[in-house]
């Protein structure tokens, strides 16, 4: 169970760094890194809007 959860989060934080690294080579690195934080803002902003309609994290 543990190892399962390790792996998500390996894959979590690799893959999109692999991912950028293959658009960067075709696209260059700055529009990459610009797109790359639109990307991960866009994600948390949607996070925030999730977590602020259930209602709040549990504590």
């Amino acid at each position: 169970m543990v190892s399962a959860i390790f792996t998500a989060a390996y894959l979590a934080l690799a893959a999109p760094a692999v991912i950028a690294g293959l658009i960067a080579t075709h696209v260059g690195l700055e529009a990459t890194a610009i797109g790359f934080g639109i990307t991960v803002a866009g994600l948390a902003a949607i996070s925030a809007a999730a977590i602020s309609l259930i209602g709040g994290a549990a504590a």
